[in-house]
């Protein structure tokens, strides 16, 4: 009988059965995609009775209460379902990514997980073949993909170091789980105490919230000894540190339901972008094999064209989307900042950064204690947290980028005729593109905002 009770504690704590009591743990959804991953396996699945009872213990009964518990959810069939961008950071529920090659001609982003097929596929597509000065034709990357059935793979690059520990969810997770002997599971099991649970718990919170307010902040230090290439070139951790990393990820990323400006902005960054791109078929080859071109001094054999993806486009568009939404909440902070004096308001730079904060401002205000006049008892006011105080010191505006930026905002927000708005937008993105720079490249506002994208948080 004990042999039964440990083996069904196992049972449920590795994810070999789950039930409505442990779905949460081993069934993750991911709405933006429309997937579920069931985190054992460590891939999407696509029918979740068929799935739990090939794959899973438990009786048929309990499987049907998972099944109807998950019946509500919307879920895209394989062939259909939507790729994450690239190059962002992996799901844990996948497991370990895999090593890749990923073809190194732009339009064509072809993935391919053994080296044969990678180079058939570059010979046979784009006519190459390897010579002393260029031996490959593709790079090494990373990628997950959310089904493993074969012809479902549809694979998608992640930001990975095999250096750093990566915790496998997939089908080893029975591993991260501590060894226990029968005699402790049985007695877990069996005569727990809930006030020991209960205090270790709450220990257990406090270290977990002051190690991550310590993650928060990037370490100077540790940014001068980054063991990761990418970002020894880059020199992000270094510009980056001392910062409240959480702060400016938040602030750079796309419009909140009641940021309506930013919105607009969005879309008008849309349309810019698209008719740009439609604009390059008028051009002549020459000047479009210029444009492509990463030398001063040679052309390009291909000229610039629009991208054969239409997703790729869309992820670069929601790349300077983030970075115009970025621009105009650190200009809005800008302004905050100067009309008070050089210190921003909590509920004016919170509010724009902090969704728990707003509730508490709310709540403030609903007990009648949140006037601007400041008679209020300095007890009962909440934590000032500027929000915005990293993204202002490090924000490169340079010449006439902020008067530039406040006519993007005034046509958005006058509601001025498109073709004003999108001149006002082109302008802006002008004086950013065509910036030089010397010694510090970030004294660009694009490179700067580069470092910032790269934030995970």
């Amino acid at each position: 009988m004990q042999d039964t009770v440990v083996n069904d504690w196992e049972a449920l704590q590795t994810g070999r059965k789950i039930t409505t009591e442990n779905a949460s743990r081993f069934l993750e959804y991911h709405e933006a995609y429309r997937i579920l991953i069931c985190v054992r396996h460590g891939c999407a699945v696509r029918n979740l009775a068929d799935h739990l009872s090939k794959n899973h213990e438990g009786s048929k009964k309990e499987r049907g209460e998972v099944v109807k518990q998950h019946k509500t959810l919307l879920l895209k069939n394989a062939k259909d379902a939507a790729l994450p961008p690239p190059l962002e950071q992996p799901f844990p529920a996948l497991g370990k990514p895999q090593k890749a090659f990923i073809c190194q001609e732009p339009e064509c982003q072809y993935i391919s997980t053994n080296r044969d097929g990678i180079r058939i596929h570059c010979n046979k597509q784009h006519s190459w073949k390897s010579s002393a000065e260029e031996r490959e034709h593709w790079s090494p990357v990373w990628v997950q993909t959310f089904f493993k059935s074969a012809g479902l793979q549809k694979y998608f690059t992640v930001l990975y170091d095999e250096k750093e520990n990566f915790v496998d969810q997939g089908d080893n997770a029975e591993n991260v789980l501590p060894a226990r002997s029968t005699a402790n599971a049985a007695e877990i099991v069996g005569t727990s105490n809930d006030t020991e649970v209960a205090a270790i718990a709450t220990d257990w919170k406090e270290q977990d919230e002051k190690l991550n307010e310590a993650l928060d902040v990037a370490d100077a230090e540790t940014a001068k000894t980054d063991h990761t290439l990418w970002f020894k070139k880059t020199g992000w951790a270094e510009h980056i540190a001392g910062c409240t990393l959480k702060h400016l990820s938040q602030a750079s990323r796309l419009p909140d339901r009641d940021e309506q400006t930013l919105h607009e902005a969005v879309k008008l960054n849309g349309a810019l972008i698209e008719k740009c791109v439609t604009g390059l078929s008028s051009l002549d080859n020459e000047t479009r094999r210029w444009l492509r071109s990463a030398k001063h001094s040679e052309i390009d054999q291909r000229p610039l064209a629009r991208l054969q993806n239409v997703e790729s486009q869309q992820t670069y568009a929601v790349y300077m989307a983030r970075l115009l939404c970025y621009s105009l909440r650190v200009l809005q902070s800008c302004e905050d900042s100067e009309r008070l004096g050089g210190t921003v308001d909590h509920q004016l730079g919170e509010g724009r950064g902090s969704e728990s904060d707003a509730d508490d401002d709310s709540e403030h205000d609903e007990d009648g204690e949140g006037d601007s006049d400041g008679s209020s008892d300095s007890d009962t006011q909440p934590v000032v947290v500027d929000v915005f105080k990293d993204a202002r010191r490090l924000y490169p505006w340079q010449g006439r980028q902020k008067d530039l930026l406040r006519r993007v905002r005034e046509g958005i927000e006058n509601c001025w005729d498109k073709k004003s708005q999108l001149k006002a937008l082109l302008d802006f993105y002008e004086s950013l593109i065509f910036q030089h720079v010397r010694g510090d490249t970030f004294k660009s506002a694009i490179l700067h905002f580069l470092a910032v994208l790269g934030i995970y948080k």
